[in-house]
């Protein structure tokens, strides 16, 4: 009996599978925690169950935790990737043990729908929880991780490994492509400071936007009625500090951001300072020295002609760009543009008609007159430097530019011939090719640039008395007004000119108020029908406001179709006047994007320049002209002030009467006078430079006196016969 219980107990201990044991009633099989083998005693393990490359560690030698692979021991387990259960690192849902078995990583499964459809690659997670780890092609992970897009969207994401991340203070959008401002319920004191959507909480919440049309405070903190001018910019309804500025203590508007110098500024005279580390700048020095054109320290004074000086600082004139000292500017060869790109020039300075070549983008040589590029240097009239074909002393480049010729004899700028040369008596006969002779025997590129005056063959031929402006001959070839007038065009061609009719006048052709004001002109700012709205500054009627006005009510206008932009109640066309004196470009929203007069627009309205300058870099600055308006001249580089052509400036004289004049060579002497108003009406048959005035007052002398001889033989000799 006793033998074949143990026989029974033997058979039973032997029906366990490997790696088990009879549990302590001999009922069921346990797992056998028998000694770890290699290599996971030597990982650390104490107790193991199973055998060979199957065995699994399940306690540690130590107070270390069983790694997640169970192939070892850490020691603790990895937080956020892993649970600890009873001393065994379990991986959290979504995550595997990585290859060396110490930690988790994403559980990168096969994709679901709508994933896979989405263009995701690899997932983690299942069903609703699924998200997209990566892309199937160069797409990149949306923000939801919900699916693919082509790109990240700029400002308001990060890219990190090819997944597209909400940057802080937004969140995904509601289709997950893009994301937003994250606009939680605005707590106080924001609420009462009138903020109407909000992003953060407690003391970190910051304003978005505002209850009415107020605009974001600098701070962040509240509302304002308006952005503060000249320190702040306004950004989608936010006023944000210009560069080297910070909101003030209120939080109302901005002020310098004088932070302490530090080394190297501190021992180059910076007084105060903006920034930190490397990225600090100068703002004032510390004596009465000046902030140098790099506002890494202190100069003595701005270098003339390639700087100005603003409040104490020296900055580049247009063109250049610090020296790599700092201390002066040099021209900053930037990205050229057509037609010097198409020209075969690599690097440029200067922008628009001013642009000069610097380099060519082959082995090519820059042209004499450094508007494109040439194979070679033409021998003889030119000299090589630095790849740069230069005339030879008493040479200039030709009219085409790719040589040189010899230079006139003539004093008068890009004169070809002339009488009494290199005299005050000079009088200019013949321009270069290109140029074409003005009234006063000056030469100019263009006669509409001087006044009222076409080019004809050669010379400025006078445009008929009615017009400004004009393509040719005759009173309906104007393509500008004097003011007071406004032009009526011929046809649909602007081109082809028009005609100068009365300004608009009050209760005529359908115009209730005259309140526009461009050029001098008065132009139709209502109209009395209700939809009716101006065009150019005339009404048009309900069915042709259509066409170019999309919104209108009260006889006004209030936003514009397309190749218009809102002024004064009305929509004016690009390309046309009178719209173009003030606009060349329009935005989507029918306001203008491209001001004229080079300033920036302000809610899609142009600022206006002094009445001196013809383009500017600050709104109603005399001292900030850029380009002068006629009648004026400007001495070196803007921003600048711009002088009455008879007035001087220096060492430029002015010319008594002159209606458009340039700088002279080198700025020295009189004025370029191109146009003289001779007592009160433009003279417009006589040359009247300082050698024609010179000629014409000898050929008055002879005259006189052979008259006056005349007068006394026919008096005394025939009397006495």
């Amino acid at each position: 009996m006793l033998l074949g219980l143990l026989l029974f107990c033997t058979v039973a201990r032997a029906n366990c599978k490997a790696g088990n044991t009879p549990s302590a009633n001999g009922q069921t099989c346990v797992p056998n925690a028998d000694q770890c083998e290699d290599p996971l005693t030597t990982a650390g393990c104490a107790t193991c169950t199973g055998t060979g490359s199957a065995q699994t560690c399940l306690t540690c030698s130590s107070s270390k935790k069983v790694r997640p692979d169970k192939k070892g021991c850490i020691a603790s387990c990895p937080p956020s990737v892993t649970t600890e259960n009873s001393g065994v690192c379990e991986c959290t849902p979504g995550n595997k043990p990585s290859s060396d078995g110490t930690t988790c990583v994403p559980n990168a499964d096969q994709c679901e729908d709508p994933l896979t459809t989405a263009g995701c690659a690899t997932c983690t997670g299942t069903g609703s929880a699924q998200t997209c780890l990566t892309c199937s092609s160069s797409k990149k992970v949306r923000p939801d991780k919900k699916g693919c897009i082509a790109s990240c969207p700029p400002s308001v994401t990060t890219e990190n490994s090819g997944v597209c991340e909400c940057t802080p203070g937004n969140k995904p959008s509601s289709d997950g492509t893009t994301c937003v401002p994250n606009a939680d319920q605005c707590e106080d004191p924001l609420t009462t400071a009138g903020c109407a959507t909000c992003t953060g909480t407690g003391s970190a919440q910051t304003c978005l936007t505002c209850s009415s049309s107020k605009k974001v405070r600098p701070d962040k903190k509240g509302c304002i009625a308006s952005c503060p001018p000249s320190v702040t910019t306004e950004n989608s309804g936010v006023c944000e500090c210009t560069p080297g500025n910070k909101p003030s203590s209120d939080g109302t508007t901005c002020v310098p951001n004088a932070d302490q110098c530090e080394d190297p500024l501190t021992t180059a005279g910076c007084a105060t300072c903006t920034g930190t580390g490397s990225a600090q700048t100068c703002l004032t020095c510390s004596s009465s020295k000046k902030v140098r054109p790099d506002k890494k320290g202190c100069i003595a004074s701005c270098p003339p002609s390639v700087t100005t000086e603003n409040s104490g600082v020296c900055e580049c004139t247009p063109g250049n760009k610090p020296s790599s000292d700092g201390t002066t500017c040099v021209p900053n060869a930037d990205q050229c543009e057509d037609p010097l790109t198409t020209a075969g020039c690599a690097t440029c300075t200067g922008t628009g008609s001013a642009q000069t070549c610097l380099t060519c983008s082959s082995s090519k040589k820059v042209r004499p007159d450094k508007k494109g590029c040439i194979a070679s240097c033409p021998p003889s009239v030119t000299t090589e430097n630095s790849g740069v074909c230069e005339c030879t002393p008493g040479n200039k480049p030709s009219s085409d530019g790719t040589t040189c010729v010899s230079e006139t004899a003539c004093n008068t700028p890009n004169c070809k011939t002339c009488d009494n040369p290199k005299t005050d008596n000079e009088i200019c006969t013949e321009c270069n090719d290109g140029d074409y002779l003005t009234p006063t025997k000056q030469c100019t590129q263009s006669c509409g640039a001087i006044g009222s005056y076409y080019d004809g063959d050669k010379a400025c031929e006078p445009c008929d008395p009615s017009c400004a402006g004009c393509t040719t001959k005759g009173p309906a070839k104007c393509t500008l007004c004097p003011p007071g007038k406004r032009l009526q065009y011929t046809n649909d061609d602007p081109n082809q000119g028009g005609s100068c009719v009365d300004e608009c006048k009050a209760e005529v052709d359908g115009c209730a108020e005259c309140g526009a004001v461009i050029g001098g002109t008065k132009y139709c700012s209502k109209c009395k029908e209700d939809k009716w709205a101006p065009q150019n500054g005339v009404c048009a009627n309900s069915v042709t406001r259509n066409s170019f006005c999309t919104n209108a009510a009260g006889g006004v206008c209030t936003q514009c179709a397309a190749d218009h932009f809102l002024q004064d109640g009305g929509c004016y066309k690009l390309g046309r006047q009178p719209g173009i004196q003030i606009c060349t470009l329009a935005d989507s929203n029918g306001g203008c994007q491209t001001c004229a007069n080079s300033l920036q627009p302000n809610d899609g309205a142009c600022p206006s320049c002094h009445s001196t300058c013809k383009t500017c870099s600050t709104a109603d600055s005399s001292d900030k002209c850029t380009s002068c308006a006629a009648g004026y001249y400007m001495v070196g580089s803007g921003p600048n002030t711009c002088i009455s052509c008879d007035s001087n400036s220096g060492s430029v004289k002015g010319v008594a009467g002159c209606m458009s004049c340039a700088p002279p060579p080198n700025n020295q002497g009189s004025v370029v006078c191109y146009l003289i108003n001779d007592s009160g009406s433009t003279n417009k048959s006589s040359g009247l430079s300082t050698g024609a005035i010179a000629g014409i007052s000898v050929a008055v002398v002879v005259v006189v006196g052979g008259l006056v001889g005349f007068l006394c033989w026919w008096f005394l000799c025939r009397g006495k016969a």
